[in-house]
């Protein structure tokens, strides 16, 4: 995984449970994924309850979903397009870990879906 400027590594150091850790910490999401898209502009990561995409030069971020019933093992971002590839992951997956579901993030609509006959291990 390529980090830019630290900004990577700044989330890494608040999504991951640390050693000595309040009960109040368990609740930050369980970081599953890590990815920049194609120009290191942005970059989204999945989690156990979401998935975010964020701007990298200026540190923002630009949208989440969160779920309910499960997490995002694999996120994927076609340049600054509204496209994402999704897969799920974690303890309890948002979709089948043999699916890829591309969606279109500015009407939260799933627009195509693969299946293949083993685990998608990244996109």
């Amino acid at each position: 995984m390529h980090v830019q400027n630290g900004l990577l590594q700044d989330y890494l150091t608040f999504a991951l449970p640390r050693a000595g850790s309040t009960l109040h910490d368990s609740f930050a999401p369980k970081l599953l994924y890590a990815t920049f898209n194609q120009d290191y502009v942005c970059f989204a990561i999945g989690t156990q309850t979401s998935f975010r995409k964020f701007n990298s030069d200026t540190y923002k971020e630009k949208m989440r979903r969160e779920f309910k019933d499960g997490g995002i093992g694999i996120v994927a971002m076609l340049y600054r397009s509204n496209y994402l590839v999704l897969v799920g992951g974690g303890c309890n997956p948002r979709f089948p870990l043999n699916k890829v579901m591309l969606c279109e993030d500015a009407n939260s609509k799933i627009i195509a879906q693969l299946e293949f006959r083993s685990d998608v291990l990244n996109v």
